[in-house]
């Protein structure tokens, strides 16, 4: 499979050249350093912002998911209260998106996550979803990863 690498690719034409190549099958790395953010401000930003076709691509098949991460229950206290990522992809969407392995997440916009059928579920739904909170425990501390899908 042939390989993109597009620089800006948060940014207007960078995100289109994304879109294109990846629609064309290709596999995109797309680095953005959010220069905007410094230039013109944090409404400008590029940060966190993600294709919506990107992730829909993602749903379109278990089997794209599977080869992207791993997910496995996460149990304290006596009972699941997550899912954990053992694995994560470089370069696929997981990544893109700040997740590491040992993440576990606890809940997708406000719906619990505690077996790996509910995330994928929750994950389906957080897909028609503007916006997608993702609450995250990393290292023992709770953290929020806030996504704009566009």
């Amino acid at each position: 499979m042939s390989v993109a690498i597009v620089t800006g690719s948060g940014g207007l034409i960078g995100s289109e050249t994304v879109a294109f190549f990846a629609e064309a099958g290709m596999d995109v790395v797309g680095i953005d350093n959010d220069m905007r953010r410094y230039f013109f401000g944090e409404e400008a930003s590029t940060a966190w912002q993600v294709d919506r076709a990107g992730v829909k691509r993602v749903n379109q098949g278990l089997g794209r998911v599977l080869a992207q991460i791993q997910l496995a229950s996460h149990s304290a206290e006596g009972g699941p209260d997550g899912v954990e990522f053992t694995f994560v992809g470089e370069g696929g969407l997981f990544s893109q998106l700040g997740f590491q392995p040992g993440d576990v997440v606890r809940r997708i916009n406000g719906v619990a996550t505690k077996t790996v059928d509910e995330a994928y579920q929750a994950y389906e739904a957080a897909a028609e979803a503007p916006t997608v909170r993702v609450e995250v425990v990393r290292e023992g501390s709770p953290q929020t990863f806030t996504y704009q899908l566009r």
